[in-house]
C-alpha cells in the first residue's frame, strides 16, 4: 500500500469558534458576537430586540456565505455612545456639598476616608450624559449592521480555520497510524496459507497415529481455509478509503467535508471489522484492535469538523 500523502491543510475548519466585531456608526455602537458549536446542519440563531424580519434575513444570509455547518448564535447589540458632560460652577458647588457630607458621615461612623476617590469617581460617572433613545433603523444603519456582522463572520471563519489546523494534525496523524497497522496486516496476510497449513498439521498430529492422512486432502483443507481468510479485497478497499479520507482533509476550496469524512471513516471501520472476523490469528486480531482504537478517536474528532 502506498503511503498516504500528508499535505498542509487548505480549508479544513472546526465547527466551534467565537468572534466579535464592534463599530461606531453615527454615535451608535454596533456590537456583534458570534458563537459557534457543533451541529449536523447550519443553524443560525439571531438574538436582538431591534432587528425586524427583513434585517434578520440579511444578517443570516451574510453568515451563510462563509459557513456551512454548525449552530451559530448571533448576538447584535446597539447602544448610544455616552458623551462626557462638562461641569459648571453650580455643579462643582453641589459636589463640594456632597463631599462635605461624605467626610462628615465618615467621621461620624468611623469609616476611612481613603475611599473618597471612589466616591468622586461615582459622582463623575453619574454626570455622564446618555445619548438618548436609539435612532430608527434606517437604510444606513441596517447596512452598517450587515457590514459589522460580515466582519464578525470573517473573524469566526479565521477562528474555525485555526481550530481546523489542530484537527487536521490529529486526524491525519491517526490515519497514518492506521495505515501502518494495515501494512503490518498486509505483511502477515502473505504468510497466512503457510500458517494455516502448519496449524492444521499440528492438530492432525494429535489424532490417533493409526488414522491415515492424505496429503492431498490436507492441501485441499488448507486452500479452503486460506480462501476464507483471504482479505486482499478488504485491504485494497482500505487503501482507497484511507487515500480518499486524506483528500477530504485537504479540501481545495471552502466547503463542508465533515459528514463525508465521517462516512469514509465508517467504511474503513467496516473493512477492519471484516478483516478481524476473517483472520483468526492472534497477532492480526491485535492489529485489528489497535486500528479500531485509532478509528474511534478519529471519529470523535471528525464530529468537530465542519
Amino acid at each position: 500500500m502506498g503511503a498516504i500523502a500528508v499535505e498542509k491543510f487548505a480549508c479544513l475548519r472546526s465547527m466551534t469558534g467565537f468572534a466579535k466585531a464592534t463599530r461606531s456608526i453615527n454615535s451608535v455602537l454596533v456590537d456583534v458576537e458570534l458563537r459557534a458549536v457543533n451541529s449536523r446542519f447550519l443553524d443560525v440563531k439571531i438574538r436582538s430586540q431591534r432587528l425586524d424580519g427583513n434585517l434578520e434575513m440579511r444578517v443570516r444570509d451574510v453568515i451563510k456565505r462563509s459557513h456551512y455547518r454548525g449552530k451559530i448564535e448571533v448576538s447584535i447589540n446597539l447602544a448610544v455612545e455616552a458623551v462626557e458632560a462638562t461641569l459648571d460652577e453650580s455643579q462643582f458647588n453641589q459636589i463640594d456639598s456632597m463631599v462635605s457630607t461624605y467626610t462628615a458621615l465618615c467621621r461620624r461612623y468611623g469609616a476611612k476616608e481613603e475611599s473618597l476617590g471612589h466616591f468622586l469617581t461615582s459622582l463623575l460617572l453619574s454626570k455622564r450624559i446618555d445619548g438618548g433613545d436609539l435612532p430608527v433603523l434606517d437604510e444606513v444603519m441596517e447596512d452598517a449592521i450587515c457590514e459589522v456582522s460580515e466582519e464578525a463572520s470573517k473573524r469566526l471563519h479565521e477562528s474555525r480555520l485555526k481550530e481546523g489546523q489542530g484537527l487536521y494534525k490529529d486526524v491525519s496523524g491517526r490515519l497514518k497510524e492506521v495505515e501502518r497497522i494495515v501494512e503490518k496486516i498486509v505483511e502477515m496476510s502473505g504468510d497466512l496459507p503457510q500458517t494455516i497449513r502448519t496449524k492444521l498439521k499440528e492438530r492432525l498430529a494429535l489424532l490417533d497415529a493409526d488414522v491415515p492422512l492424505e496429503s492431498t486432502r490436507i492441501e485441499q483443507e488448507v486452500l479452503l481455509l486460506a480462501d476464507r481468510a483471504d482479505v486482499s479485497e478488504e485491504l485494497a478497499r482500505l487503501k482507497i478509503h484511507l487515500a480518499r479520507c486524506m483528500v477530504l482533509l485537504n479540501p481545495s476550496e471552502s466547503r463542508a467535508v465533515g459528514r463525508e469524512i465521517d462516512f469514509v471513516i465508517q467504511e474503513i471501520g467496516r473493512e477492519v471489522n471484516t478483516i478481524g472476523s476473517k483472520v483468526q490469528h492472534a497477532v492480526v486480531q491485535g492489529f485489528v484492535i489497535d486500528a479500531k482504537s485509532e478509528l474511534e478517536k478519529i471519529r470523535e474528532q471528525v464530529q468537530n469538523i465542519e
